[in-house]
């Protein structure tokens, strides 16, 4: 199994005698190269979910695996370089940066990839993605569709096993959304990365091999095929 969930659960506290599970007992598998959908209403816990996946929250109870290696076991810097690609409904790309260089960008503290090699990854990446003739461009002279494409480029240059999308197509037109999906089932088929696109969208399912349900945090079992 990629990703090997078990009874976690987080909690958070509002105020002294307020503590809200934000995720309870929550447990379940995921095969590597599964295109995975999390769905559900607003505080159902994806985003908690999304959050300790992506290595981002290391404080909660229950046991996560990934590639048969428990999160908080791994340095955490190499787990979100290496591991885990993130893919952000806000993009955050640095707006006084070019295309190719919001692309490369974590590749500019590991000294272990020289600028040929960097240059090599993020061209592939661009030819990938559709952006050759964008390069050049800063994020405020992109399109919507054309700054979550930087994004998802940025998130694969590591070659990471997994990657996690959250609400890939919020911000974005219909047929924009439409071919952002694509690209990322596309992307998945190609090189066999584990997707997980975590949304409020039912629309974004019927790809899915595998359909999560949440609700207030746990398994939505009556949804579950």
């Amino acid at each position: 199994m990629m990703i090997e969930i078990n009874k976690l659960t987080k909690k958070y506290r509002i105020s002294r005698n307020n503590i809200v599970d934000a995720v309870n007992n929550l447990s379940f598998d995921i095969e590597s190269g599964e295109v995975v959908t999390i769905i559900g209403p607003s505080g159902s816990g994806k985003s908690t979910l999304l959050n300790v996946l992506g290595g981002l929250d290391r404080d909660y109870d229950g046991e996560v695996k990934v590639d048969n290696k428990e999160i908080r076991e791994y340095n955490s810097v190499y787990y979100r370089r290496n591991i885990v690609g993130t893919i952000f409904q806000q993009f955050y790309l640095i707006p006084a940066l070019s295309v190719e260089e919001n692309i490369a960008l974590p590749f500019i503290f590991n000294t272990k990839i020289s600028k040929k090699q960097s240059k090599r990854k993020v061209e592939e990446l661009l030819e990938k993605v559709g952006l050759q003739d964008r390069r050049t461009h800063k994020p405020k002279e992109l399109s919507g569709g054309q700054a979550q494409r930087v994004a998802i480029a940025r998130a694969l240059i590591a070659d990471p096993k997994i990657l996690l999308a959250d609400e890939p197509t919020g911000n974005l037109d219909s047929k924009t959304g439409e071919e952002i999906m694509n690209l990322l089932l596309n992307l998945n088929k190609e090189v066999g990365t584990t997707l997980m696109i975590v949304t409020h969208d039912t629309e974004l399912i019927s790809d899915s091999q595998k359909i999560i349900h949440l609700k207030d945090g746990r398994l939505d079992k009556s949804k579950m095929k």
